[in-house]
């Protein structure tokens, strides 16, 4: 009920209080991103379940709260705008005004999805390349990187994961929070690798070859993306 939903809202900040140890605090964040949820507070809810990700980016749980904000964030402000054209927004020239803003809104999100895009030039097969990555990112920056069809995303990942160690931290961030990149555990650094590479034992797949020192420094590549997120690692880490 939603007196049971904003009283566990209170226990919750009554838990993050008192200074917890970062498990228990994602843990309240993303509690009280479902709440928030439950309550259809979808802005406070994408802070709570964003907080969790900076603490827990390799949760699937917290993903799938974070998607779910992220498209229910779509459709409020989609609403909004619409109770705009229809109420204050009535006039001829206001219905500008909102169109136009909507048309900056867009530019703001594509600009951040062509830092993506590999250099123009180069032969028929790279000019066509880049073409298909324009369109890409065109759609992720109208519609979102989770409304993406599977294919879309295998293609969009590929030019995130070529772009990612140029991008500046607050961009990457902003991206995010316009749902046009991908959330954080998309970047699959480790991969499944991830849970063995925290620990320090022998990875799996192509990473398997490495040698024990080689192992110990991948451990605390691991516990720097798990911690703090790969857009962080300076550039000796990423290389």
């Amino acid at each position: 009920s939603k007196a049971h939903l904003v009283s566990a809202l209170e226990d919750l900040s009554e838990t993050l209080k008192s200074g917890p140890a970062a498990q228990v605090r994602a843990k309240a964040h993303f509690r009280a991103a479902q709440a928030h949820a439950g309550l259809e507070n979808w802005r406070e809810a994408w802070s709570a379940a964003s907080l969790a990700r900076e603490l827990q980016p390799g949760s699937a749980e917290v993903k799938e709260v974070q998607l779910k904000v992220q498209r229910e964030m779509r459709l409020l402000q989609r609403s909004e705008r619409e109770s705009k054209r229809q109420g204050a927004f009535g006039t001829g020239t206001n219905r500008n005004l909102l169109d136009r803003d909507e048309r900056k809104e867009f530019q703001a999100r594509l600009g951040l999805a062509q830092k993506l895009l590999p250099a123009a030039g180069g032969d028929d097969a790279a000019r066509q390349r880049r073409n298909e990555a324009e369109g890409l990112v065109e759609k992720a920056a109208a519609s979102g990187w989770s409304q993406l069809s599977p294919a879309e995303q295998a293609g969009f990942e590929e030019l995130w994961r070529t772009a990612l160690p140029s991008l500046p931290a607050q961009e990457v961030r902003r991206g995010r929070e316009e749902g046009v990149f991908p959330p954080r555990d998309q970047e699959r650094v480790f991969g499944a690798n991830l849970p063995l590479a925290l620990t320090g034992r022998p990875l799996e797949g192509p990473l398997g070859w490495l040698s024990p020192p080689q192992l110990e420094r991948a451990r605390g590549l691991a516990t720097e993306i798990f911690q703090r997120g790969a857009e962080q690692l300076d550039g000796e880490q990423r290389r």
